[in-house]
């Protein structure tokens, strides 16, 4: 109810004393949502809103009851800080959001771990699709990149691959769980094995379950590789795995690295880099394309921030960049740029499709939240984000498609140009564009 005239003040005694009447388990819910809103919101006019909005809510009257009779009924006496975890849990788990998350302390300090860049574990990193947890990538040279599976036959490629379902975690089915719980189960002390059952889907073969008896290490994400290539020593290689605070840096030093060695090209390879911090990929495109867009980023109000590159020429040198389905999220801000933009070429298969940006707010009691708040365009304007058939629980459309599509093959070995196809294919494209260049500035052999 509201009447013209009444102060902020007086509204949100109201409130207080409507609720106090209904019950005192309300009151406390109330006040408990009340300083964290004093808190997090930027006016007091959108906290009385939300608590109007909340009251009048039969979600929220259903609350306070399942609430009140579980404190009041339950063989043992719960404790309220328990039930109140759990409800802020649900409320995220509620949004239907794989990238949207409530941390517990334990699952927050995990999080700032590995987002460090360092965590006890075997170097995966996953996804939710649907009611299965999936691989996105297994990071270089970690237990889950080099350990085979169970009765695997030679020339049978070692280690968990992009789109592995995960349905058994030492023998628990977890199809179902959440990712963050099953994240929980995979991580551990270095040195400490744990056996995962996974569902790998092959053109020809079919679905195969496959397990993998993996001892756990220390993890160390490595950032950055790069080097010359021994097939052509004009031509530089840079492999990106992940965009994490350190990355600016190392990829800084390894463009002028290579340059100073002799590289008058370079291949950029962000094969099964699953992405990372959004400030950090904008650094690290300016270093690739002119001046000009970047990433638009879009909030839920339509709102829409243009983050730009700075550099009047780009990186200078032909360029190729290589992609997969692995290539997820902030690897996609930077391969939609250079595409885009028009400041390269990109070869293999199609993106993994991940075009939302999350936040992160550190609750103050060891607690955090995940949550998704934005979505990204490539500089065109490309909404990239991959769509779920409800009916199929397939994807459909989303990612970036590269120029020149050149699939995997089972007998591949990552990072030769000769076993690699796709880096084969980028090394032919990159020195042909080189000779381009030499020729037109006559400089060529």
């Amino acid at each position: 109810m509201e009447q013209k005239g009444i102060s902020s003040r007086q509204a949100l005694v109201g409130a207080i004393i409507i609720i106090v009447v209904t019950s005192v388990l309300t009151w406390t819910i109330f006040m408990f949502n009340y300083r964290a809103l004093i808190n997090d919101l930027s006016s007091k006019a959108e906290n009385i809103a939300l608590m109007e909005e909340m009251s009048k809510s039969p979600s929220f009257e259903r609350l306070v009851k399942v609430l009140s009779i579980v404190k009041n009924k339950y063989i043992d006496n719960p404790d309220i800080d328990k039930l109140l975890l759990g409800a802020a849990e649900g409320s995220v788990s509620a949004l239907n959001d794989p990238y949207s998350t409530f941390f517990t302390v334990k699952e927050f300090k995990s999080f700032h771990e590995e987002t460090d860049g360092t965590y006890g574990g075997i170097g995966v990193q996953v996804t939710d699709e649907g009611k299965y947890v999936v691989v996105v990538a297994a990071f270089p040279n970690t237990p889950g990149a080099v350990t085979r599976f169970e009765g695997a036959k030679e020339g049978d490629p070692a280690g968990l691959k992009p789109r592995d379902k995960i349905i058994k975690v030492d023998g628990r089915d977890i199809v179902g769980q959440e990712t963050t719980q099953v994240v929980k189960l995979i991580k551990g002390q270095p040195g400490t094995m744990v056996e995962l059952t996974v569902l790998r889907e092959h053109p020809q073969t079919g679905t195969r379950e496959l397990v993998f008896k993996i001892e756990r290490a220390r993890i160390v994400i490595p950032t950055t590789e790069a080097k010359l290539l021994s097939q052509n020593p004009n031509i530089g290689y840079l492999k990106i795995n992940q965009f994490l605070e350190m990355t600016t840096r190392q990829v800084r030093q390894d463009i002028d690295g290579l340059k100073e060695k002799g590289a008058q090209a370079l291949i950029l390879d962000l094969r099964h880099n699953p992405g990372g911090r959004l400030d950090v990929v904008v650094e690290i495109a300016g270093m690739f394309v002119p001046r000009g867009p970047v990433v638009h980023v879009v909030d839920r109000s339509g709102k829409r921030v243009t983050h730009t590159s700075n550099n009047p020429g780009g990186l200078g040198m032909p360029l190729v960049v290589l992609v997969d389905e692995a290539s997820a999220s902030a690897s996609e801000i930077l391969a939609g740029a250079i595409q885009d933009r028009e400041a390269g070429v990109l070869v293999g298969v199609p993106t993994f499709g991940k075009g939302l940006v999350q936040q992160v707010w550190d609750l103050e009691d060891g607690t955090g939240l995940k949550l998704t708040v934005s979505k990204y365009l490539t500089p065109k304007g490309r909404d990239i984000n991959r769509k779920i058939d409800p009916d199929t629980k397939k994807q459909v459309g989303g990612g970036i498609k590269p120029d020149i599509e050149v699939p995997w093959t089972e007998d591949a070995r990552f990072g030769d140009p000769k076993t690699d196809p796709q880096l084969g294919k980028a090394l032919e494209v990159v020195t042909g564009r080189l000779a381009i260049k030499q020729r037109a500035s006559g400089t060529g052999g």
